[in-house]
This record gives structure tokens, C-alpha cells and sequence, in this order.
């Protein structure tokens, strides 16, 4: 599966001004929430809210076998998958050479300052071998990994569970408000996530 480049996304409402997410959830909120994909969030965002995206300030794939001392970016160098600069993001679940996962971090200083409504976490574009495969998206400690030198082997824990059993085929938006929020209620700067698949492909 490949994942080229991907986003955070949070919808702000223009006229809001309250510092923290409403407890309450009124209509717009299960409707912001049944959002499946990446065309309802953007004509949702053109006429109600508006949408601020923030792309990974840091990301990597670790592969598991022979490749586990290796960092993503010798891996795509070998395997010939960094042609046009395109930085590939693979993530498969089977055994031994072929198990990767991704690691991804994003900077919540700018989203921390927002009276935000919802944040999602948007592949900006996937391609997938079976359209029925679904990841599993796991917290991170923050500053545990370092994308240009972690590999399979010194990876962080996998810690708590943020979603499960997400699809990933196509431009799924998944709802990561309460993560964001729980983060920034720590004090923390940053987010850290990890996605594993769920199913052998």
C-alpha cells in the first residue's frame, strides 16, 4: 500500500470563538463526523467552516526481515520506489521481508491555537491492492523515532489505540479530534502516530 503524501486537516468555524471542542453534539457535529470522504470534507469546509491542512513534519516506513536495519529511504533507494522524488510510504501486513508499517509525527503548534471542530487524518493519495484493507492507527511517544534514521529495529512501542479497523482505500477521512485534543491537553507540541494493517495483503 502507498501512501505519497499525507495531511491533518481541521475544520475551524469561521465565527467560532471559543477556545475548547463543545461537549455537546449537536447535528453539524454527527454530520461533520459521517464524512467519508475527501470531496464531502472540502465542500463541507468551502461552505461552512474553514480548513486548515498540516502536512507530516515528520514521516518513515519501517520493514521488517532482512531490510530490518535499514532506514525507509535506503529501502526505496534499493527497491527502486524513490523515482521522482515521490518519497513512497508502504505498509503491508505479512511475515518476515514483507511486514512494513508507517510512522508519522505532525506539529500541533498552529492547531493548537484554533477553536477547531474536528481534525482528520487524510491521505492526500493511497493506492491499495484490495480495496477491503483496513489499518489499525496506534499513538507514539513524541520524539521516539527520527524519520531519516529509525528502521524495523529500533522503532518506538506501538502504544494505545486511536482507531481501528479503518479502511484505507481511496481518500478516507479519519475523525483524530480526540487524540489532537488529548495531546494538547499534555502540553505536547507534537503528535505521533503509527498505522499497521489489519490484514495479511
Amino acid at each position: 500500500k502507498k501512501l505519497l503524501s499525507l495531511a491533518l486537516a481541521v475544520l475551524m468555524l469561521v465565527s467560532c470563538g471559543c477556545a475548547s471542542v463543545p461537549t455537546e453534539q449537536t447535528e453539524e457535529d454527527a454530520y461533520i463526523a459521517d464524512i467519508q470522504d475527501n470531496a464531502d470534507l472540502i465542500n463541507l469546509a468551502a461552505s461552512e467552516h474553514k480548513e486548515v491542512r498540516v502536512t507530516p513534519s515528520d514521516k518513515a516506513y519501517v520493514r521488517a526481515g532482512k531490510w530490518a536495519s535499514m532506514n525507509w529511504r535506503e529501502i526505496n533507494q534499493k527497491e527502486g520506489l524513490d523515482t521522482n522524488n515521490e518519497e513512497v510510504l508502504v505498509l503491508k501486513k505479512t511475515s518476515a521481508d514483507y511486514l512494513r508499517e508507517i510512522l508519522l509525527e505532525f506539529d500541533l503548534t498552529e492547531i493548537s491555537k484554533l477553536a477547531f471542530k474536528k481534525v482528520f487524518f487524510i491521505p492526500s493519495f493511497t493506492q491499495t491492492d484490495s480495496a477491503a484493507h483496513t489499518v489499525t492507527i496506534y499513538r507514539l511517544d513524541p520524539d521516539s523515532w527520527d524519520g531519516e534514521t529509525v528502521t524495523y529495529n529500533t522503532r518506538p512501542a506501538f502504544k494505545e489505540v486511536i482507531v481501528k479497523n479503518t479502511p484505507v482505500s481511496g481518500m478516507m477521512a479519519v475523525d483524530l479530534t480526540d487524540a489532537v485534543v488529548d495531546a494538547i491537553a499534555m502540553g505536547e507540541t507534537k503528535i505521533s502516530i503509527g498505522i499497521a494493517g489489519d490484514v495479511t495483503t
